[in-house]
């Protein structure tokens, strides 16, 4: 049926409206952006987790840049000084095998402890920080224990001959305590109150009182690891100590970490599944972290654990560093790549990034400063290398060649961008014996 012309424009009318609104809202909405396929992931930039780290006061300790292994009571290995720019040798002193690393006084004297091949040169070192010899406690075993430097002055040391030694900051013995055997742990640790703790190559845990008394002492399954590289740490509050698990006639673990309060009761361990806790490194928070041969552990105050970080398998005998913002530096070893990687976690457990060092061995301690540069030392093996090597955000910034010395320990940096490095004898490698300082 025809309608009338003007029926059609009608009936038309309200179809051309809606065909013009819908022109006007396509030209003024922009089209969203068309999904993904389904199960294509999208690209997205990592967020790291940041967490501000500070420096724990301990009053017990040295007013110094430096005054035990990896800094301080929580293992960090950290530096509120930024450290070598230069990457230049400022002056070498040969001495003898220094193990296992530098302490610093308040006025920059360089505390080590020195192995040599004459038996009445081995001793407790003191250095000027210009690389002359102050004075020489001699003590005629071997040593493998770390200075630590307290408030007053006082340098503890401990010996292979059994014994824990106070010495006097002008050279003469203060004290000296008798243990169960000898002394091989890289790192004692004083208490906030000045309690000296440490474990004995047996594996007892001692406490000794300012004047060099026996406060308590703690024997537990296997024993605590009384061994080089061992150490222990402290939490935040100074009321709690984290030691690895001691091993069997078998080499076996039974509990990897402890942690023992200040007056010698047991709070709570962990397995580790079979491995042993060398290091443990606190946070400001009180977390606790433990690197095995593969996988790394953050644990909780109270025991519980809050990540773990399952990597490759080959971690070295290292001692993690942590920066001011919660990133964990460690070693892993890769035959394939020809050397050794530095992985970098952020504070809940990701991968930041790793750095290829091209090094065949490499030492037990990474140090980092105020900037976060990582410096470590090398060995290298019978075949070269050698080296110190300074990181930054997973890129060398600089190496110096140690002329072949072994760099086996841990470095220690001064307030004024200085670097100490020990250097040992190592197997199948007979140099070494020269303390370094770094600018």
């Amino acid at each position: 049926m025809n309608r009338p012309e003007h029926t059609r424009y009608a009936i038309r009318l309200p179809y051309l409206l809606i065909g013009a609104l819908c022109l006007s809202w396509f030209s003024c909405h922009e089209e969203p952006p068309l999904s993904p396929p389904s199960g294509t992931p999208r690209p997205r930039t990592p967020r790291f987790a940041i967490a501000p780290q500070h420096d724990i006061p301990w009053p017990s300790l040295a007013n110094s840049p430096w005054p035990m292994a990896q800094h301080d009571p929580q293992r960090t290995g950290r530096s509120p000084y930024q450290g070598p720019q230069a990457g230049q040798i400022e002056w070498v002193l040969k001495i003898g095998d220094i193990t296992p690393s530098v302490a610093l006084g308040p006025d920059g004297t360089i505390y080590c402890a020195v192995m040599t091949r004459a038996i009445d040169s081995i001793g407790l070192y003191a250095i000027a920080p210009q690389g002359t010899i102050k004075w020489i406690f001699r003590i005629p075993a071997t040593l493998y224990n770390a200075p630590l430097v307290a408030a007053d002055g006082t340098i503890y040391i401990g010996a292979a001959d059994n014994r824990m030694y106070a010495v006097n900051p002008d050279g003469t013995l203060k004290w000296r305590f008798p243990t169960d055997s000898r002394i091989y742990l890289d790192g004692s640790v004083l208490g906030l109150d000045g309690t000296l703790y440490f474990v004995s190559n047996k594996g007892t845990l001692y406490a000794l009182n300012l004047n060099g008394t026996l406060k308590w002492q703690l024997f537990v399954d296997y024993g605590f690891a009384g061994g080089s590289p061992t150490s222990l740490s402290m939490s935040p509050d100074g009321t709690t100590l984290y030691v690895g698990g001691g091993v069997n006639v078998n080499r076996v673990v039974k509990r990897g970490l402890y942690a023992v309060s200040t007056h010698g009761a047991v709070q709570w361990s962990d397995s580790l599944r079979g491995k042993m806790a060398l290091s443990p490194l606190v946070d400001s928070d009180g977390n606790i972290y433990v690197v095995t041969d593969s996988v790394t552990y953050s644990f909780n105050p109270d025991g519980s654990i809050r990540w773990t970080y399952q990597g490759p398998r080959g971690v070295g005998l290292n001692h993690p560093t942590m920066d001011r913002n919660g990133n964990l530096y460690f070693l892993v070893e890769s035959y394939s790549a020809g050397g050794w990687y530095i992985y970098c976690l952020d504070y809940a457990g990701q991968l930041r990034w790793k750095a290829l060092i091209p090094e065949r061995w490499f030492g037990v301690s990474l140090v980092n400063d105020a900037d976060g540069t990582v410096y470590v030392g090398g060995t290298g093996g019978a075949d070269g290398g050698r080296n110190i090597y300074a990181v930054s955000n997973g890129s060398i910034k600089w190496q110096i060649p140690l002329n072949g010395d072994p760099a086996l320990n841990c470095p220690a940096i001064d307030r004024n961008g200085h670097l100490y490095l020990p250097t040992t004898s190592a197997p199948n490698v007979h140099k070494g014996e020269r303390l370094y300082k770094i600018k």
